[in-house]
């Protein structure tokens, strides 16, 4: 389940074109901070809402700080 969100919300950033500068061989191991980072950028509420659940408050605190 958790894995699904996960695979989720990187291949909406992907489509978005948020990973443009990352090498492409390596995508699907992405950091959770790397994750984390660009979910917030976009604003999207519903994806902020899934990190929240997917990482919880304190990790994505700490990254955000």
């Amino acid at each position: 389940m958790k894995e699904d969100v996960r695979i989720q919300l990187f291949r909406k950033r992907k489509k978005e074109n948020c990973f443009w500068s990352y090498d492409v061989s390596k995508m699907m191991s992405i950091s959770d901070e790397s994750l984390i980072e660009h979910v917030l950028l976009y604003l999207n509420i519903e994806d902020i809402n899934q990190i929240f659940q997917l990482f919880g408050y304190k990790k994505v605190k700490r990254k955000h700080s």
